[in-house]
């Protein structure tokens, strides 16, 4: 029974556009809010911890152009490696307690942490077949 489950489930094809596509348009939702409210949240951050202001326009680039390639399938891999650094840097400037659980024992950096991971696995899969520019 457990190999007839494992030859139905056998398609790492669509599980790559799964994957893709739906991890890019959770970041593109993150993007979306950066073009309607201003990125003045992230320069604060950034500003408090002694980079520059415009690097905050980096985060459309993290937010909106990678995540737009990986859900279309171009250039997938460098893509999800420029998300996955995002994460990394939003880790830091968000001050996350990466020790810390939450009351309902969640890991204090569940959030972009799970982002980070689906990018890094991404980057490691890559686009797959179906894309507009398969890898």
């Amino acid at each position: 029974m457990l190999r007839k489950i494992n030859q139905i489930l056998a398609m790492p094809e669509l599980g790559k556009l799964i994957l893709r596509v739906s991890f890019g348009i959770m970041m593109l939702f993150h993007g979306w809010a950066k073009i309607v409210h201003g990125v003045a949240p992230i320069e604060k951050m950034l500003v408090a911890h002694g980079f520059p202001a415009i690097m905050a326009w980096g985060y459309l680039v993290t937010e909106v152009v990678a995540p737009a390639c990986m859900v279309l399938g171009l250039w997938t891999r460098l893509s999800a490696l420029i998300v996955a650094w995002g994460m990394v840097v939003a880790t830091y400037l968000s001050d996350t307690n990466l020790s810390g659980v939450t009351a309902v024992g969640a890991w204090e950096a569940e959030k972009t942490a799970v982002y980070l991971f689906a990018a890094v696995a991404t980057a490691l899969l890559g686009s797959g077949r179906y894309a507009v520019r398969p890898d």
